[in-house]
């Protein structure tokens, strides 16, 4: 009986462990999981437009963005050379309402092999609108690319689901112990007289 016991004891500790080994670590797999992180990223028509301002004649770049569900747009803008360090690090420009575009001079804008306006101040598009050079008389900026930087929603939701995945460790690594002292007890105790 005891020699029944302890076989379908091993049966049901081996089956837990497997379960219990799939499911392992949960901390690492959180953080490391690339399927839920997500970018922020230019639409794939981001009907791009540039807009030079009056005062200072900083350009202020407007695009269409892939929102979380990468389904919905959002419309974005920023000025472009406050903003240049942070575009060619991956970071998110400081972002300003779109509607400062109104009541701005429109940059004219050719595609890559196209004529360029006659403008002073005029940009020339690349791979589908995602990338422009922008020449401003005298001076060339780029070639710049719409901004693709990480979804801080989701690492927000990642930090707050870390004290949860720390606990499901303990208590897989606790489960993991107590099977091995179960097993312990029932074929290495001389008492209970299974061996």
């Amino acid at each position: 009986m005891k020699t029944m016991f302890a076989r379908r004891f091993l049966v049901v500790s081996l089956s837990l462990a497997l379960v219990l080994s799939q499911t392992a670590c949960l901390t690492p797999k959180l953080w490391s999981n690339t399927r839920e992180r997500s970018f922020r990223e230019p639409a794939p028509n981001p009907r791009l437009a540039l807009h030079q301002s009056p005062v200072g004649g900083d350009v202020l770049v407007s695009y269409d963005e892939l929102a979380e569900s990468k389904t919905a747009l959002r419309r974005r803008a920023f000025f472009l050379r406050p903003n240049l360090e942070r575009l060619a690090a991956g970071k998110k420009p400081a972002f300003v309402k779109p509607e400062r575009a109104s009541g701005m001079c429109p940059v004219p804008l050719a595609p890559a092999g196209g004529v360029p306006a006659p403008a002073p101040v005029h940009a020339v598009t690349e791979k589908h609108e995602h990338r422009f050079t922008l020449h401003d008389g005298s001076q060339t900026i780029g070639p710049v690319d719409l901004p693709v930087y990480p979804n801080y929603a989701t690492e927000v939701g990642r930090v707050a689901l870390t004290p949860f995945a720390v606990a499901g460790d303990a208590v897989i690594i606790g489960g993991f112990g107590i099977l091995i002292g179960a097993y312990w007890w029932a074929y290495g105790n001389p008492s209970i007289g299974v061996r």
